[in-house]
């Protein structure tokens, strides 16, 4: 337990828009957006191998967002863009976690100089080798459509939120 470290940040947003010639409570209430994003980094810090030779890192990272709304997009052919045909308002979450493992060591050696000022110096080489893997948690929140002149695209239902979303896909 020693050896293991795990962190907390959090992040709590809301933002509100209007005009203070035409103010309107109701119209105040419909630009409200808020939104709160977490991240839990949790590492641990292996004893080293081999006599000290190879040290091992692994890690998980989870990340969540809160969003108040989702946004639909649909390219309008008349007028040429994307327009906005649905909001829907509540609480939306979005989720991503991520895994890793890293192995490092540390080369040293020594060149020696014959016949001068310098007589040697001495260096050293950090080579690290590290895995990383993210799997899809988010892939529910985009869809397909036309994006411009017939051309598709990936489409994000919380695109304009305070906290996007998480991007689409796996990685590693």
């Amino acid at each position: 337990y020693e050896k293991l470290g795990i962190g907390y940040n959090g992040t709590f947003r809301n933002q509100v828009s209007f005009y203070d010639t035409a103010f309107n409570f109701r119209q105040l209430l419909d630009t409200l957006q808020w939104g709160a994003q977490h991240s839990i980094p949790i590492t641990v810090s292996l004893p080293a191998l081999f006599g000290g030779a190879l040290v091992g890192a692994p890690s998980v990272s989870y990340s969540q967002v809160w969003l108040a709304q989702k946004i639909r997009m649909k390219w309008n052919s008349a007028t040429q863009k994307l327009d906005t045909i649905g909001i829907r308002k509540g609480l939306f979450v979005d989720n991503s976690m991520q895994f890793s493992v890293g192995l490092s060591t540390a080369v040293f050696g020594t060149y020696q100089f014959k016949n001068s000022k310098i007589i040697a110096i001495r260096h050293v080489i950090r080579p690290t080798l590290s895995l990383n893997y993210k799997p899809d948690l988010s892939k529910k929140y985009y869809y397909t459509d036309t994006i411009y002149k017939g051309y598709t695209g990936r489409l994000h239902e919380f695109s304009g939120s305070l906290f996007g979303g998480y991007a689409e896909g796996r990685t590693g």
